[in-house]
């Protein structure tokens, strides 16, 4: 943790030159450095002893798209407010919205319906000509990462199984419309607070189809994986018609994709998701 006395000058002079610019509250002090994931720095900006602002620093290119992002989706009530971008594109200052991370939260009945329509159902269109977010689709790539992780943990047909139904998506996937996405849309980084959705941070902008954020939301935590807790929110999302098929398709796939990535680092929800593979595998079977 990084305090405002051990802070390197860089740092408190940002803060004074948003204080005088009149972007921040003059009172504005640094509380700490938080300790994430991300390759920048990221500081808590209080005042009056409360959290007020995110001041974040990363690779420019990075934190343009992530203000283009909060900018575009303002309207959304689970996105933090953008105050700052600096000319070079170096850092960003946005909201800080109070409430916890992980596992303090409430039912998925209740949060992914609010999450699609409180920000997925606010996506818009990406243009063939914008070159500022990119899809690569790799979802076969994505399932030999998994695959590798797994290991003997499921049998080879299982695989199979998935990798069949992957490159059934890919083909059907073509032509279909890209979205402006936040990219890594998942309950790490969902705010919670009295085990309500309050907010949702650190975007990683990508183009892709709306099912991709939908889906990686659904199965970013290993409770309520069921088709009575899909649904209702699937109806909520203003996505063009899909036949039951393939959202259950799609949700193999992801689901494959998130054990990999829960064995690595969540290897304590490795129950619970075995469980829903083995439902979600049945209705696949139907």
């Amino acid at each position: 943790m990084e305090t405002e006395q051990t802070a390197g000058p860089d740092i408190r002079e940002i803060i004074r030159e948003l204080s005088d610019k009149q972007i921040i509250h003059p009172d504005s002090k640094l509380m700490h450095q938080m300790n994430g994931t991300t390759e920048g720095r990221v500081y808590i900006l209080m005042v009056d002893e409360a959290p007020r602002y995110v001041l974040k620093l990363e690779e420019a290119e990075y934190m343009s798209v992530v203000a283009r992002f909060l900018n575009d989706y303002a309207g959304s009530p689970l996105l933090p407010k953008l105050y700052y971008l600096a000319p070079d594109h170096s850092f960003i200052v946005y909201a800080f919205i109070p409430g916890t991370t992980g596992d303090e939260r409430g039912p998925k009945k209740e949060w992914l319906p609010k999450l699609t329509v409180d920000l997925l159902n606010h996506y818009l269109k990406v243009e063939q000509t914008d070159s500022s977010l990119v899809w690569d689709d790799h979802t076969l790539d994505g399932l030999d990462f998994a695959k590798n992780e797994i290991g003997s943990l499921l049998p080879a047909a299982d695989y199979e199984l998935v990798h069949a139904i992957a490159r059934k998506l890919l083909v059907r996937r073509e032509g279909r419309t890209l979205y402006a996405l936040h990219g890594d849309c998942g309950v790490h980084n969902f705010v919670f607070r009295d085990e309500q959705l309050v907010g949702v941070i650190d975007p990683t902008p990508m183009a892709g189809p709306l099912l991709y954020d939908f889906v990686f939301a659904f199965v970013s935590s290993p409770d309520d994986l069921t088709m009575d807790t899909l649904l209702p929110a699937f109806e909520l999302l203003d996505h063009e018609p899909l036949e039951r098929e393939e959202l259950v398709w799609e949700v193999v796939v992801g689901l494959y994709y998130r054990i990999g990535v829960c064995l690595l680092h969540h290897p304590h929800d490795l129950p619970a998701y075995m469980e829903a593979w083995n439902y979600w595998k049945a209705l696949v079977r139907e």
